[in-house]
């Protein structure tokens, strides 16, 4: 996984041909529908889990072990997520067989992840093969590794965003981004922006200079001050908020999908091999996106939409000229954008008539 994110924005081949070279070619624990066989650690400190796989007698909440059942989400959420990216890494680096290999191994655990954990009832997902309690876990990571069909992801997202921050600093990575992929960023902005004494601000509050291993010494009386898997914002704010993320290795093209939710306005620059790519958004009255891309860069845009009536219209306003965007969830898309300043805007924009003697 992160071989993969580095390659894409680095380009590095010949890291990633390492890391292809590295892949296992027998998957032995994995059984005949193509789930994988493994206890998880599921979250950190183990008081995090929100209950996960909690059976009485079993799994106590505070057991450091790993826990099950054998089958469970957490570590088949992660197995689909590398078994994507090897794909992508053997199609970078040529190896064709390989790559058919792990999309095929991909598509059978999509498709048992859904059948084994997804309760049609609820329309949420169950933490493991026989479970009957649904935690944040369960449901996040499958938001966060796109597991969750399309038919599902109202109802997935809405219970995620029911349980709140009941997760640790670690854990908050793939909460943030299961709620962004799921449409709830304006509540992923709350969670970041929260005072509570489970947020980024209460570490500040601390006195601390680093992030810490978990939220307070209260949630691990034994905490380090110095742990970076607890900055999430620091990267979700650039790939999300901003929506800045590859769409190739090396960023020959890019994808900028902005989710600025409830703010009125968010302006950031976003360093990338070829060069900064800047993002401007105002949500005025009639709302404007202004995006710089770098030089040998192409990009796709999907300006964000406030209503109804104007994602229908499809229509935008791109470098002057009206023209028809695709939809997409909530936002518009314009593909083959070249390098240089592009500004989006939802009406004609008005001309300053000159006048000569």
């Amino acid at each position: 996984m992160c071989a993969c994110r580095l390659g894409a924005r680095m380009s590095e081949e010949s890291d990633l041909e390492k890391t292809e070279a590295a892949s296992p070619r027998r998957l032995e624990k994995a059984r005949e529908d193509g789930l994988l066989r493994a206890l998880a650690i599921v979250d950190w400190p183990s008081a995090e889990r929100d209950g996960y796989n909690q059976v009485e007698g079993i799994n106590a909440p505070t057991a450091q072990n790993q826990i099950g059942p054998e089958i469970n989400t957490v570590v088949n959420a992660f197995y689909y997520h590398a078994l994507l990216k090897m794909a992508e890494i053997a199609k970078a680096t040529q190896h064709e067989v390989d790559a058919k290999l792990f999309e095929s191994k991909a598509k059978q655990v999509y498709t048992g992840f859904n059948g084994v954990f997804f309760d049609p009832k609820r329309g949420i997902y169950v933490d493991g093969e026989g479970a009957t309690h649904a935690s944040l876990h369960a449901n996040m990571f499958a938001l966060a590794f796109d597991l969750v069909p399309q038919e599902h992801q109202s109802s997935v997202a809405d219970f995620v965003q029911s349980r709140g921050m009941a997760c640790s600093v670690y854990g908050a990575q793939y909460l943030l981004e299961g709620l962004y992929k799921g449409g709830k960023a304006d509540y992923a902005l709350q969670l970041m922006t929260s005072r509570s004494d489970r947020s980024w601000w209460h570490m500040i509050e601390l006195g601390s200079t680093m992030t810490l291993e978990a939220w307070d010494i209260k949630y691990k009386n034994n905490l380090t001050w110095n742990h970076a898997w607890g900055a999430a914002p620091g990267n979700i704010i650039s790939r999300y908020l901003l929506g800045v993320r590859p769409a190739e290795p090396g960023y020959k093209k890019i994808l900028i999908a902005p989710q600025p939710g409830s703010l009125k306005w968010v302006r950031g620059q976003v360093p990338t091999i070829l060069g900064p790519v800047l993002v401007d958004y105002r949500a005025e009255e009639i709302p404007r996106l202004e995006v710089e891309i770098p030089v040998s860069a192409t990009a796709s845009v999907l300006v964000p939409v406030s209503n109804d009536a104007a994602l229908k219209a499809r229509a935008v306003w791109v470098d002057g000229k009206k023209k028809t965007g695709v939809v997409q969830g909530s936002a518009l898309q314009f593909d083959g954008l070249k390098p240089g300043k592009h500004v989006f805007e939802f009406s004609a924009p008005q001309r300053v008539q000159r006048f000569t003697r």
